[in-house]
């Protein structure tokens, strides 16, 4: 996936319109495929950890609910909106259209939203605080953006703020590929011409407030923050209920001199590295060694684990300090170097890691930051306990392209040498009246057969469940 910014470069796109003004950017990606389709897009939504929302009017009122969701048929064909946050979190493929933007550092980067609309669907013109790509997939989508200015705001649903009429500066209409960039305060509104699908990859901070809030908590949970104000050269004072401006300035100074860089990284490190959505870590701490850890380097590479976060400070990284899923790590000195290729890259093969594999601190690295890092494998025949999931449909229909899949899935597993890592299970499922079969195959197999529509899940639910190639962990599993 290549990014073409009007034929801007990054250094331009920022210098004229980042926090600056709107730009609609035709064909930024040439031939887009949608990174998930509305039925695998749907299946997401029934997964109560996924964050999810639908937009409708009844009766000419917004409404808004908030999922897991079992079933659309009540809201017909048209006027309608699908929403689900942290995409980056649960499909892979959303990796790849980040890293188009990377020109931009990853903690300012809130998530990949994925929004999928019906004819006439959409949410309603409103204000945004933080800045978005929308990239185009599939169908038309109109939009109208008005000049950032005083709007009035009012609240159309408890969950839904609106903004008042305004005059379009851009009055447009989005084809697949096309990407509409939008800084934040500009009022906007998008009407879906015909059943689309957009991914909009928003960067977002924090406010002051926010910090601040968040900030006091932090002081308390170290017991930092505790020096008092000194003033042995206090003068005399005649004004007893007065703060003068001597003493306003020793206050000022108590809390800036508070605020040194080393407890502004400590603080922000942690708090920028905070996921806002579940993530699919373990439940317990992984009892995995670095021989193992080398062996998987030797088969595939280490995949970051989505929407996981972790970045480092120019000030500290030499010491050692990398921060990962709100949480300091202290690596020895001598690896410092690796911090920032397994901050900055999502995927590591043994030759991006060659120059520290020989190396007996790298070997005693503690493995929990480097898992949590690299989203490895666990023991055995799990892959972090992560599965993926393919719904292939009405059950009537879908026994032949089972038929296909077992055999593909079966070839990809001989490929690989019959690797134990390698399973793919399946199951017919009721949705009311309606039978369906999911295709449920583990990572290191998906990586492999490059599955379209696979949806990244957690724990899967054995019960009812088919071998259908690969490796047959279905006796030894436990989750």
């Amino acid at each position: 996936m290549q990014l073409d910014i009007n034929g801007l470069t990054p250094a331009q796109f920022l210098a004229e319109y980042w926090q600056k003004k709107p730009l609609v950017i035709r064909q930024g990606f040439s031939h887009f495929q949608d990174l998930v389709s509305p039925e695998a897009l749907a299946g997401l939504a029934m997964d109560e950890l996924v964050e999810s929302r639908r937009v409708y009017q009844q009766e000419g009122q917004w409404q808004a609910e908030f999922g897991p969701f079992e079933s659309y048929d009540h809201l017909g064909e048209k006027d309608w909106t699908l929403i689900v946050q942290a995409l980056n979190n649960w499909i892979p493929d959303a990796e790849a259209l980040i890293q188009c933007f990377d020109f931009i550092p990853r903690w300012r980067l809130d998530d990949v939203m994925v929004s999928f609309a019906t004819p006439g669907g959409g949410v309603g013109p409103h204000i945004d605080l933080y800045d978005v790509f929308i990239c185009q997939g599939s169908g038309r989508r109109r939009w109208r953006v008005g000049n950032i200015g005083p709007h009035k705001q009012f609240v159309a649903h408890p969950a839904l703020l609106h903004t008042e009429s305004f005059e379009p500066i851009i009055d447009t209409e989005l084809l697949p590929g096309d990407i509409l960039y939008l800084p934040p305060g500009f009022p906007h509104e998008g009407i879906t011409l015909e059943q689309s699908l957009s991914f909009s990859v928003g960067y977002r901070t924090a406010s002051a407030k926010e910090m601040v809030g968040a900030l006091a908590d932090h002081l308390s949970e170290q017991d930092l923050g505790v020096q008092q104000i000194s003033d042995p050269d206090r003068a005399l004072s005649n004004r007893s209920g007065c703060v003068d401006n001597t003493d306003l300035a020793r206050l000022r100074s108590q809390l800036t001199n508070m605020l040194s860089d080393e407890l502004v990284s400590e603080f922000t490190g942690r708090y920028l590295t905070q996921s806002k959505c579940a993530l699919d870590l373990p439940d317990e701490p992984l009892d995995i060694t670095q021989t193992e850890v080398l062996a998987w380097l030797d088969e595939q590479p280490l995949i970051r684990l989505g929407g996981l976060r972790c970045l480092y400070f120019d000030i500290n990284v030499a010491e050692g300090a990398v921060y990962i899923n709100g949480d300091k790590y202290q690596l020895a000195v001598e690896l410092a170097a690796v911090i920032p290729l397994l901050c900055n890259v999502n995927q590591l093969d043994k030759m991006a890691l060659a120059p520290w594999l020989t190396s007996p601190a790298f070997r005693l690295i503690t493995c929990e930051p480097l898992m949590l890092i690299l989203g490895g494998l666990s023991k055995g025949n799990k892959m972090m306990q992560q599965w993926f999931a393919v719904s292939l449909g009405d059950a009537l229909l879908a026994q032949a392209r089972l038929s296909m899949l077992e055999q593909y899935l079966s070839d990809c597993y001989e490929q690989a040498e019959k690797s134990p890592n390698m399973s793919a299970l399946y199951r017919h499922e009721s949705t009311g009246v309606h039978c369906h079969v999911s295709v449920f195959l583990t990572a290191p197999l998906q990586q492999r057969a490059k599955l379209d529509n696979a949806v990244a899940c957690h724990k899967i639910n054995t019960d009812n469940m088919s071998y259908l190639a690969g490796y047959n962990v279905l006796p030894n599993m436990d989750f």
